[in-house]
């Protein structure tokens, strides 16, 4: 299943689209830090890893919102459904070819951010690379929401809700905030801190300002977010799996 995903998705006119979108805006990179007043490397960086983060997360959702409805839309998930293979194991298989789908996305701009980076200063801060692996694990995030809610509504309304939990996964920090707002009803503080736990906190895998800025990533924070991340994979995952299992098709 992960492999059929990989070879549909991977020739997907979207993808393709993203990936040259992808190249053209590193190099506009180039033009914007010549524009700034202060440091040109740190502006060409922040844009750049900005650019390679959005579109990451654009190829997940839009890949993984469709990828259920357009299975039961060509009606091929009754074919595969017939044969031996559980809603579950379909579920993940297409999980899985997203993985690579976006694997190959954040190589071919990883060299392309860093060749960049490299023909303009000559050398570049190893640590880039710890930034768009963990772009990539925010990436996988997003799939397996986009794959949650691609298997109980359609491609539009799941992409609007994934997007309203990504932003509200990069700004958990104001859920908690109102919590400990005194002058609230008391129901309030009660809600903001069960929204705070109870949803994914993105902004645990973006280390983009800290990279950019020479501030450094101590290894505990690293593989703690790398264990939170891939736990909120496997939570979405299994969700998705439930919701899929008691979907009519």
């Amino acid at each position: 299943m992960a492999r059929i995903f990989f070879r549909e998705a991977i020739r997907d006119r979207v993808l393709n689209l993203i990936g040259l979108f992808a190249l053209a805006m590193l190099g506009a990179s180039l033009f914007l830090g010549n524009l700034s007043a202060g440091d040109e490397a740190k502006v060409i960086q922040d844009f750049g890893l900005g650019i390679v983060n959005l579109l990451l997360v654009l190829a997940a959702l839009l890949i993984g919102t469709s990828a259920i409805y357009r299975e039961i839309d060509k009606r091929t998930v009754y074919v595969v459904l017939s044969k031996p293979v559980a809603r579950w194991q379909f579920l993940v298989g297409k999980w899985l070819g997203l993985a690579a789908v976006l694997a190959v996305l954040a190589g071919a701009m990883a060299i392309a951010f860093f060749g960049l980076i490299w023909l303009q200063f000559h050398g570049f801060n190893p640590l880039f690379a710890a930034a768009i692996g963990f772009m990539y694990l925010e990436a996988l995030v997003v799939a397996a929401m986009a794959l949650l809610f691609g298997s109980l509504t359609s491609p539009t309304l799941s992409s609007v809700y994934v997007l309203g939990l990504y932003v509200v996964g990069h700004n958990s920090q104001m859920l908690l905030h109102l919590s400990d707002r005194g002058a609230a009803p008391a129901w309030v503080p009660a809600v903001g801190r069960f929204l705070y736990y109870a949803l994914p906190n993105l902004a645990v895998l973006n280390i983009k300002n800290q990279v950019v800025y020479g501030h450094g990533v101590p290894l505990a924070a690293g593989l703690w977010a790398v264990v939170y991340g891939l736990g909120v994979v496997a939570a979405l995952l299994s969700l998705s799996a439930l919701a899929f299992a008691t979907r009519e098709i």
